[in-house]
Parts: C-alpha cells; structure tokens; sequence
C-alpha cells in the first residue's frame, strides 16, 4: 500500500486487523474489501492518489482454491 492509501484521514482504520479478517478472500476480493474500507473511513473522500498490491500466495499445494461466487480462482 502507498501512502495515499494510509492517509490521516483513515487513522482510525485498523489495517493489520483488516489484513487478517479479510485472509480467507480470493484476491480480488479482498482487493475490493480494503478498498472499500478506506474510502469508508474516508468518507469517500481520498486526498491524494492510490495504489493497493495484493498478493496472492500459495502456500499449500494441491488445494483448490474457489471464489464466493463458486468460480476457480
């Protein structure tokens, strides 16, 4: 996460939490999550620009891996 993503105005954004809470979603997901959670606590008000990179990892081998929707990841 940039700067602009950590903005005063989200102080009172917990991110370590929202990290953890948001672990079991597809990327994209929890792409979307915190996104929506910033602009939340912004009042959908940034002050500067943005850039969120999620990466995804796969850590256990031979598990698949689905979306809410039921797609494959």
């Amino acid at each position: 996460m940039t700067d602009g993503m950590l903005e005063r105005n989200a102080e009172e954004l917990d991110l370590p939490a929202l990290i953890a809470a948001t672990g079991h979603l597809h990327p994209r997901e929890a792409t979307r999550d915190l996104t929506d959670r910033v602009l939340e606590a912004t009042g959908q008000a940034l002050t500067d620009d943005a850039t969120l990179l999620v990466l995804d990892w796969h850590a256990e081998h031979g598990r698949g891996r689905h979306t809410h929707a039921g797609t494959p990841a």
